[in-house]
Formats: C-alpha cells, structure tokens, sequence
C-alpha cells in the first residue's frame, strides 16, 4: 500500500488538465461565450464595451448579491419567527385556543385569501417533504411560508385586522400615532422584498443603491432586536465589497 501524500507520484493521473496561464482576456471571453447577450448587455453598456471591464462588473455583482443574501436570510428568518409570534399572541388573547392562528376560521377575513392560498401551498409543500416520514406540524408550515407572505402582512389593508399585533414584532421600531399603522414598516419590507427577488433571479443589483437597500434589511432586524443586528453585522461581507465595488457600480437613481 502506497503512503505519498496526496498529489505525490501516486497520485491519480487522469485529473483534468487546468491552464493556470488562462488570461483576463480569455476568461472574459469565456463569460461572453456561455452567458446569453441579453444578460450581458448591461454590462458592457456601462462600461463602454470593455469585455475585461464587464465581466469584473459581473463578478462583483455575484458576490456583493451572496454577501447581501446572508444578510437576507438572518432577515426573512428573523421575520418570520417574529410575525408568527405576534400572530399566535393575538391569537391566544383572542381566546382562539382550539387551534392555530393558521388555520383559524377568520383567517380568510383577516389576511386576505391570497395569504390563505400561500397557506395551503405551504402546506402541501411540507407535506411533500415529510413523505409520510413525520407528522407535518404548525412549525413546518410556518417554515414554508415564502417572504412574499409576511411581505404582504404590512399592506395597508392589514392594519386594521392585524396591524397592531404586526407591529409589536418590532418592539424596537419608532412608535406612531396609531398603534396598528404599519406604514413605515411597509415601505422598508418593501424595498428588502425587492432586493431579495432581484437576488433570487440572479439579476443586477449593482445599478440600484446597495448601500441603501442593506442599511434597511439591517434596520428590519434592528427593529426585531439590536443584538441580532449587531451580530449579523459584524459577519457581514457587504461594506467590505461595497467600499471595493467598481466605479460604474451603485451611482443610479433607483434605491
């Protein structure tokens, strides 16, 4: 039995060979070569045909959307372990202990049947992934919820059903003066919820004002709790790739 290390005279012989002499220009062109021209277009607009150019505006757009991703998810996270709370509070002071607040026959009334809809999908989801191993409960249901769900519990139309009991999932947000006014934490959810799709569908962020965009998916999890928004951003990569970021990227009107 042989004892080389790993890459020794041993070693496998019949890796790929990799061209370490592979240059910017090359790799580039690769890019160009297996990334469809409409996706690459943008690129190239903003920085005047530069192949080299556009394809570090591309690499840097994948990482700073990685690095904002993290954050995004200690945020939906974070946000949906707080709303069901509030939710299940209200619940409970209702005097609706027969069941949960999800399945509750008002849920319709109160949220919307599009958010009854999201329910059930999530649902069959979790059911889906159980495959009859485990008894589906609330808590993974609640986990199926997609953040379009808790996006739209802020709606204007919301507020006066559960308003109140949304907003005290952010003990630390600015009080107003009408205690189920969601408003304000609307319009910031909003803008999260935005990123996060953009994100989603790998598209460009670098266009929009990420520092902006960042600083309110940070504000969210300030208003659930200023130790998690201390803890997140201290393993944050964003400011560091945003403080190296291009010279075409986040000079937009678009926050």
């Amino acid at each position: 039995m042989s004892t080389s290390e790993p890459g020794g005279a041993d070693a496998p012989t019949n890796a790929p060979d990799v061209d370490v002499d592979v240059t910017i220009a090359d790799a580039a062109s690769a890019l160009f070569d297996y990334v469809a021209a409409p996706r690459m277009n943008p690129y190239l607009e903003a920085v005047a045909g530069d192949r080299v150019k556009a394809m570090e505006l591309y690499m840097w757009n994948c990482a700073v959307s990685a690095a904002l991703w993290e954050v995004l998810a200690y945020v939906e996270v974070a946000m949906r372990h707080a709303g069901d709370s509030a939710l299940t509070e209200r619940h409970t002071r209702l005097g609706r202990s027969d069941d949960d607040w999800l399945w509750h026959g008002d849920v319709a009334k109160e949220l919307g049947s599009r958010a009854v809809a999201d329910i059930d999908d999530a649902e069959d989801h979790a059911k889906t992934s159980a495959r009859g191993r485990y008894t589906v409960t609330t808590d993974h249901v609640i986990a199926e919820l997609n953040f379009g769900f808790w996006r739209f519990l802020f709606s204007k139309d919301r507020e006066s059903s559960v308003g109140s009991a949304i907003r005290k999932a952010f003990p630390h947000a600015p009080r107003t003066v009408r205690a189920n006014d969601l408003s304000d934490l609307n319009k910031i959810v909003a803008t999260v919820y935005g990123l996060r799709n953009r994100i989603a569908h790998h598209e460009p962020v670098w266009r929009t004002h990420l520092h902006y965009r960042h600083a309110e998916a940070m504000r969210i999890l300030r208003y659930i709790s200023p130790e998690l928004h201390d803890f997140v951003l201290a393993r944050s990569r964003f400011t560091e790739l945003y403080e190296a970021r291009p010279s075409v990227a986040c000079l937009g009107k678009t926050r």
